[in-house]
């Protein structure tokens, strides 16, 4: 056997010195996360004022990154009825009308994206509307389509009576559709 060789006591004198500062800098820093988390998700959802721009600059990344860009029912939602977007495709003598929400799951990494995408083309159309419709007439190209009409339909409201009566949220007299903008599809 070889003889243990002894300990270096200015080295193991240190060590309990160095685990202190790497807790002190640990919670330090688990401080500071805490800190921009807490300040991200209430300046996020503020008045606008110049003193909230200057910070979404810093802030947007993370507030994007972590779906954290809500307004401050974030933190009392009040449960308001739905705006269901739909489109209506016009191909040569047929009318095909989709609902994207309805199609895709709720768990697919693609919905959330295209649910504010959507929303954004109904919050303002003027601005969006021609985008999404080009977007769409690209999408169903296989039925060589002529127009395109984007709908939204907002739901009125349901009662546990309506429920009991066997009528459904979805049913037409719970509906009120509005024609957000028809689009012309370019010819192929």
């Amino acid at each position: 056997m070889q003889p243990m060789e002894a300990a270096d006591p200015a080295s193991s004198a240190s060590r309990p010195g160095e685990t202190y500062w790497r807790r002190r800098l640990l919670y330090a820093a688990m401080s500071a996360l805490l800190a921009w988390h807490v300040a991200a998700i209430v300046i996020a959802p503020a008045p606008d004022s110049e003193l909230r721009r200057q910070a979404r600059k810093l802030l947007e990344p993370y507030l994007t990154l972590l779906g954290l860009d809500n307004g401050w029912s974030f933190f009392a939602p009040h449960v308001e009825n739905g705006i269901i977007f739909r489109y209506e495709v016009e191909a040569t003598g047929a009318r095909h009308v989709y609902t994207p929400s309805e199609v895709m799951k709720w768990y697919h990494p693609d919905r959330r994206w295209m649910r504010d995408r959507f929303r954004g083309m109904l919050e303002e159309p003027e601005r969006y509307a021609d985008v999404v419709g080009l977007a769409l007439c690209k999408t169903h190209a296989e039925l060589k389509p002529v127009s395109v009409t984007l709908i939204e339909v907002e739901q009125k409201d349901f009662t546990p009576e309506d429920r009991l009566a066997g009528k459904s949220p979805l049913d037409p007299e719970f509906l009120e559709t509005k024609t957000v903008k028809s689009v012309p599809c370019p010819a192929a």
